[in-house]
């Protein structure tokens, strides 16, 4: 979605998420993907044969490249990047010299299970000078503040600050990335709160959110009328929402997971939530 892949069909009430979960089910149905596990209508995890992965890195390789060395040569057709976790650096690779305008896709792969202690220095130089990127990920790394220098990003879609326990405050200017569509923010459990002007995030549909902050903010996230699918994660602090979820005009889905409010006023769910009965109080 991040890079524009998907296309709707006439249908206008098939949204671009459910055209991601009708190709990936496709692809199940071939056989391309095995293993395949679905988790509240929204999360999946499933794997890929080691011949087919062959296939499709073969497929891919003029578009796609892991990074895992200094020297490493690619072909300067490739504008999707990953940086692979063995390759402990301090700087951005001399592979992505000169590539400023060209990078479309940058991806730190880290192990759920470890952190690097790249993150302080590695993060400030890959926002800086890719300006054009569409989609950052940026999981299980060191470090605590993220730099203001993330707003010149206007063109990006997608962003994953996933399981940085450090990452205790996020930039006012983060609010300037208005095209934005994906936020996730799950298992920072140091955040201490959210940006204040997050409403201005105006083309959010999906967020994930782990903070300890108690109650969020009025005119925060209760005002993105684009936003489909929203979830609390881990908030051991959190005590109510905001008062008035009506602004939420477009959500599908509401996941509290292991937060400490249990409840949810009946009259606090949007009329669209409240129909299909979509969304999930639990505890892990």
């Amino acid at each position: 979605m991040a890079h524009g892949l998907l296309a709707t069909s006439n249908n206008d009430i098939e949204e671009l998420e459910d055209v991601a979960v009708r190709y990936m089910k496709d692809l199940w149905s071939r056989c391309f993907l095995q293993d395949f596990t679905e988790y509240y209508h929204s999360f999946y995890q499933f794997k890929m044969h080691d011949l087919m992965h062959d296939l499709a890195i073969s497929v891919a390789k003029s578009e796609c490249a892991v990074i895992k060395s200094r020297s490493q040569t690619v072909d300067g057709s490739i504008r999707h990047f990953s940086i692979d976790s063995d390759f402990n650096t301090q700087k951005t690779p001399e592979v992505l010299d000169n590539r400023s305008k060209t990078v479309r896709s940058l991806i730190f792969l880290q192990g759920y299970d470890s952190y690097e202690l790249v993150g302080a220095s590695f993060v400030p130089p890959c926002i800086s000078k890719f300006k054009h990127l569409r989609l950052l990920t940026l999981c299980n790394m060191l470090f605590e503040v993220l730099p203001n220098s993330v707003a010149t990003l206007i063109h990006l879609r997608y962003l994953d600050l996933s399981y940085n326990p450090l990452l205790k405050k996020l930039p006012e200017s983060i609010c300037k990335l208005q095209k934005l569509e994906t936020f996730r923010l799950f298992h920072c459990d140091g955040l201490k709160k959210l940006p204040k002007k997050i409403r201005r995030m105006i083309s959010l549909r999906h967020v994930e959110i782990t903070t300890k902050e108690r109650c969020l903010r009025e005119d925060g996230i209760g005002c993105l009328s684009s936003l489909k699918f929203f979830t609390l994660a881990s908030c051991r602090n959190l005590v109510r929402l905001f008062e008035e979820m009506q602004g939420l005009t477009s959500l599908r889905r509401l996941v509290l997971q292991d937060c400490s409010l249990t409840s949810l006023p009946y009259n606090q769910v949007p009329q669209a939530i409240r129909d299909c009965s979509d969304y999930c109080l639990c505890k892990s």
